[in-house]
Protein backbone atom coordinates (compact mmCIF):
# COMPACT_ATOMS: atom_id res chain seq x y z
CA UNK A 1 0.00 0.00 0.00
CA UNK A 2 0.99 3.86 0.53
CA UNK A 3 2.69 3.31 3.52
CA UNK A 4 4.88 0.60 2.29
CA UNK A 5 8.18 2.92 2.31
CA UNK A 6 7.23 4.11 5.86
CA UNK A 7 7.75 0.67 7.13
CA UNK A 8 11.19 0.31 5.85
CA UNK A 9 13.09 4.30 5.63
CA UNK A 10 11.72 7.03 6.92
CA UNK A 11 13.21 9.14 4.33
CA UNK A 12 11.38 7.82 1.75
CA UNK A 13 7.79 8.27 4.07
CA UNK A 14 8.27 11.88 2.82
CA UNK A 15 9.22 10.55 -0.23
CA UNK A 16 11.88 11.44 -3.33
CA UNK A 17 11.53 15.21 -4.33
CA UNK A 18 14.79 16.15 -5.13
CA UNK A 19 15.04 19.66 -3.17
CA UNK A 20 11.52 20.63 -5.20
CA UNK A 21 9.35 22.74 -3.92
CA UNK A 22 5.86 24.29 -4.19
CA UNK A 23 6.14 26.97 -6.25
CA UNK A 24 4.37 30.19 -6.66
CA UNK A 25 3.67 32.58 -9.61
CA UNK A 26 0.93 34.37 -11.45
CA UNK A 27 -1.49 33.40 -14.19
CA UNK A 28 -1.50 36.09 -16.60
CA UNK A 29 -4.39 36.39 -19.01
CA UNK A 30 -4.79 38.39 -22.37
CA UNK A 31 -5.61 41.84 -20.59
CA UNK A 32 -2.39 40.81 -18.54
CA UNK A 33 -4.76 40.83 -15.53
CA UNK A 34 -2.43 38.65 -13.00
CA UNK A 35 -3.90 35.71 -10.64
CA UNK A 36 -1.63 34.52 -7.52
CA UNK A 37 -0.81 30.88 -8.86
CA UNK A 38 1.25 27.44 -7.73
CA UNK A 39 3.35 25.12 -9.25
CA UNK A 40 3.82 21.74 -7.97
CA UNK A 41 5.83 19.28 -8.45
CA UNK A 42 5.55 16.47 -10.60
CA UNK A 43 5.08 13.73 -7.87
CA UNK A 44 4.21 10.44 -9.08
CA UNK A 45 3.93 6.75 -6.76
CA UNK A 46 7.15 4.66 -7.79
CA UNK A 47 8.41 1.32 -7.27
CA UNK A 48 11.77 0.37 -7.26
CA UNK A 49 13.88 -2.43 -6.13
CA UNK A 50 16.64 -2.07 -3.57
CA UNK A 51 20.06 -4.28 -3.29
CA UNK A 52 20.10 -3.49 -0.25
CA UNK A 53 16.87 -4.02 1.69
CA UNK A 54 16.59 -7.56 -0.96
CA UNK A 55 12.90 -6.46 -2.01
CA UNK A 56 10.82 -3.69 -3.91
CA UNK A 57 9.72 -0.57 -2.13
CA UNK A 58 7.15 1.52 -3.08
CA UNK A 59 7.20 5.39 -2.59
CA UNK A 60 6.50 9.22 -3.66
CA UNK A 61 9.03 10.99 -5.81
CA UNK A 62 9.12 13.28 -8.30
CA UNK A 63 9.73 12.68 -11.91
CA UNK A 64 12.99 14.38 -12.15
CA UNK A 65 14.32 12.26 -9.12
CA UNK A 66 13.24 8.85 -11.26
CA UNK A 67 15.21 9.90 -14.00
CA UNK A 68 18.46 10.83 -12.16
CA UNK A 69 18.13 7.33 -10.46
CA UNK A 70 18.04 5.71 -13.82
CA UNK A 71 20.60 7.40 -14.76
CA UNK A 72 22.95 5.94 -11.58
CA UNK A 73 21.60 3.10 -11.70
CA UNK A 74 18.66 2.53 -8.93
CA UNK A 75 18.09 3.77 -5.95
CA UNK A 76 20.75 2.26 -3.97
CA UNK A 77 23.58 4.42 -5.99
CA UNK A 78 21.55 7.59 -6.59
CA UNK A 79 20.90 7.64 -2.02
Amino acid sequence: GKTDAVNWCKRAARGLFGGQRTRFGNNVSHSERKTRRTFKPNVQWHTVYSEFLQRKVRMPMTTRVIRTMKKHGGVDEDL
